[in-house]
C-alpha cells in the first residue's frame, strides 16, 4: 500500500510518468482515466476522488514507474 500523497506529490507522480512514458499529457489522461484533459486539469488544481487516484496509480505502476521509484532505480 502506498503512503498518503499530497495533491502536489500526486501531480509530480503523474508528470514523472508522462515523461517516463514519453506520452503527451492528452494521451496519458486518455489512457489512464479516459479523460484527455485530466493532466491539464490537475495542473490547474483539480481534485480527484480516491477511485481516480487509484486508477491513475495503477496505470503508472503498469509501466514499472511508481511514485517511489524512478527509471533506473530498483523498485
Amino acid at each position: 500500500m502506498l503512503p498518503m500523497m499530497t495533491k502536489a506529490e500526486f501531480l509530480a507522480a503523474v508528470e514523472d510518468a508522462v515523461l517516463a512514458r514519453k506520452m503527451t499529457a492528452t494521451s496519458f489522461g486518455r489512457a489512464a482515466v479516459g479523460d484527455p484533459t485530466f493532466v491539464f486539469e490537475l495542473r490547474r488544481g483539480r481534485s480527484c476522488g480516491l477511485d481516480t487516484i487509484n486508477r491513475v496509480l495503477a496505470f503508472i505502476r503498469s509501466s514499472g514507474e511508481t511514485p517511489e521509484s524512478k527509471p533506473g532505480e530498483a523498485a
